[in-house]
């Protein structure tokens, strides 16, 4: 059978999970198909979810039929989803189809001639193990395309305030400063879902109008991508080395009269880089890469001799983690801005190597009290 598999971008994920009516018509979704993997043997259950049944015709049925029946049997494509084991092996072998929404998911986009298949794979799961939602492959596209906009968020006046990204987060304040995040979809220029409730559609302008008469203000928690209030943040650490030996964890003052000068940014390479949300700020960050790793971050816990980059538009700037808060330091143009590949394909390295030899025991007792002193940090604010 003709067709290509690859795997999924970030907005393709969205797609990946079932869709509410407003949206499932717009981007032609004709149904999907779950699957629940057994362990002992090359069989699964399958169950089907139909969404349009104008569309769910013979040849689409045929057609999907045997897109799953290739991907199980043709070692072309590593008997994709055959069983459980195939399944994670064809998922270890693409780990850049590791997706963010939740653990262990991997996403896979087929496409033929007519239809699009967002696949949903994971192995390790207890439930089911694969989802396939189908797609009109016209409908789809033109819907992403049209999503790349953005969300558009007005005033009663449709002045425009500030544009989400496709499923990105709003965070709502009432008047007696309570919090609430909620998702977002793009439906079409005027209309979007928030949240995930019965009652979710609404008009760009309705819902300007609710948010004003509550007395409840509207912020992004997401920029759309290039957007002059998008943020981000890089993590730099030092790179295993002899001289790092004397450098790591040491603070500003000491790492100076160590080595000499001031903070050497050619010691350093790029371990981590992210949007940062709306809210989220240096000592936020030091306890989520304490407490909450990023699954996709390899370096060690973030601690005091690491570097802290923020950058928004074309203003950057780089933050000390020191003993006690963060120190401002210049910030080089020219500095590392590649995450190493020997670095992604293999699991978290210990500081081992930079110690040079340190027992386990030792990392462990490091990082144990790393993880206590999050959140004990003050910060000084942003500029």
């Amino acid at each position: 059978m003709d067709f290509t598999i690859r795997p999924t971008t970030r907005t393709e994920d969205l797609y990946s999970y079932n869709q509410s009516q407003q949206l499932s018509s717009q981007t032609g979704c004709i149904g999907h198909l779950c699957a629940d993997m057994h362990t002992d043997q090359n069989t699964f259950l399958t169950t089907w979810f139909s969404r349009r049944t104008g569309l769910e015709d013979e040849a689409f049925r045929n057609e999907m039929y045997d897109v799953i029946k290739t991907l199980c049997l043709d070692a072309k494509y590593d008997s994709a989803i055959k069983h459980r084991h195939s399944m994670l092996k064809y998922c270890q072998a693409h780990p850049e189809a590791r997706m963010e929404t939740a653990e262990n998911n991997y996403g896979f986009r087929v496409d033929t001639k007519d239809h699009s298949y967002i696949l949903r794979l994971n192995p390790d799961s207890k439930d089911h193990n694969l989802y396939c939602y189908c797609y009109k492959k016209d409908s789809l596209d033109r819907h992403m395309q049209e999503a790349e906009q953005g969300i558009r968020f007005i005033d009663s006046s449709y002045n425009e305030q500030f544009r989400l990204p496709d499923g990105g987060k709003i965070r709502i304040t009432s008047p007696d400063g309570k919090q609430q995040d909620l998702t977002c979809r793009y439906i079409d220029p005027y209309h979007l879902e928030v949240g995930n409730s019965s009652f979710n559609l609404f008009h760009i302008c309705e819902f300007a109008e609710r948010m004003e008469r509550s007395g409840n203000t509207v912020a992004p928690f997401d920029f759309m991508p290039g957007s002059e209030h998008e943020q981000q943040y890089q993590i730099y650490q030092l790179k295993p080395s002899p001289q790092a030996r004397n450098l790591m964890f040491a603070d500003m003052e000491t790492a100076k009269k160590v080595s000499g000068r001031e903070i050497d940014f050619g010691a350093y390479e790029l371990v981590y880089q992210d949007k940062l949300p709306q809210g989220v700020w240096l000592d936020d960050l030091y306890a989520k890469f304490n407490l909450d790793k990023p699954k996709d971050f390899y370096g060690h816990s973030l601690s005091v001799s690491d570097i802290i980059v923020i950058m928004k538009g074309e203003t950057e700037k780089a933050y000390y983690v020191d003993s006690i808060g963060f120190k401002q330091i210049p910030c080089p143009t020219d500095r590392d801005m590649q995450i190493r590949k020997e670095l992604v394909a293999k699991e978290r390295p210990s500081v081992r190597s930079a110690l040079q030899g340190k027992k386990d025991l030792a990392r462990k007792s490091i990082d144990k009290a790393l993880e206590a002193a999050a959140g004990k940090r003050r910060q000084p604010a942003l500029e």
